[in-house]
């Protein structure tokens, strides 16, 4: 391929993998969707590999025009590296905030209040732990009272509202999380289709230099 070709081939590239991305910033109904952005990779995956393939191909084929087809092949390798290297920090990113994202459970929290509850001197500060436990937990558990009884604490109507509020909280969480591991599922995809078009396309493209080679040798 001449190098002119090159530089609109990448320059249409560059396009289809950029634009989309950005766009769907500013209408997001329209390029946000799935086949507008999958669109967009499954096209500039094999266009950029391809790029890169035939510039350094080029680069070494046609040495009276190597100034340009290096511009071109450090242009494709350049995008190729920015491509690959934005999706190898984002997914490791994406996947610490999705297990920094947890749910309100409180698996190390329950036990120090239940044995704070049945630690602590007066009625009145075990019946603050009780407390606790029920925002915590929505469980009421018994305390034990001055006369060495026990008394099942007894919430009030804003301890329910409080637990409700709670209980949404944790659904809104559990939503963001299950958002962003589809998510980072999607970004994994995307980068093994760029690496996977990088490998096929420069194995079938050396085999087919291989094969002409030894087709015009005499």
């Amino acid at each position: 391929m001449k190098p002119k070709h090159l530089c609109w081939l990448f320059v249409a590239t560059l396009l289809i993998w950029f634009l989309p991305w950005q766009a769907k910033k500013i209408y997001p109904s329209i390029f946000g969707s799935a086949y507008v952005q999958w669109g967009s990779v499954i096209i500039s995956a094999p266009l950029l590999a391809l790029g890169m393939f035939l510039s350094i191909h080029a680069l070494f084929s046609n040495p009276d025009k190597r100034r340009v087809s290096g511009w071109t092949c450090i242009a494709f390798i350049a995008l190729f590296s920015h491509v690959i290297g934005y999706y190898c920090i984002i997914v490791p990113l994406y996947s610490r905030a999705s297990d920094s994202i947890d749910t309100l459970s409180d698996i190390t929290l329950m036990p120090q209040l239940i044995r704070k509850l049945h630690e602590e001197k007066t009625e009145e500060k075990r019946k603050i732990f009780a407390k606790c436990i029920y925002l915590f937990s929505g469980v009421s558990v018994p305390y034990q009272s001055e006369e060495s009884t026990y008394i099942i604490y007894q919430p009030t109507e804003k301890d329910n509202e409080s637990w409700m509020k709670r209980q949404q909280t944790e659904e809104k969480i559990k939503d963001t999380k299950a958002i962003m591991n589809w998510q980072i599922s999607q970004l994994r995809y995307i980068t093994t289709l760029y690496i996977g078009s990088f490998f096929i396309t420069f194995f079938v493209g050396i085999l087919i230099l291989i094969y002409k080679n030894k087709k015009s040798e005499p």
